[in-house]
């Protein structure tokens, strides 16, 4: 995917709104459950020495 002069980069940013009925530990749980079924979403970069390259 990062291939060329641009580099391609992907981002998410998940806002939940508090009202009346809202359970922060509930929404914490069910992503929490439901996450595992996204791999890609629990990779990490793990940094290079220097000079050994990007990222992998």
């Amino acid at each position: 995917m990062d291939v060329g002069p641009v580099p391609l980069q992907a981002g998410a940013c998940l806002v939940l709104e508090t009202g009346p009925d809202s359970d922060l530990a509930l929404a914490q749980r069910l992503i929490a459950e439901r996450i595992r079924a996204v791999p890609r979403l629990r990779q990490r970069l793990v940094p290079m020495p220097p000079g050994c390259g990007r990222p992998v």
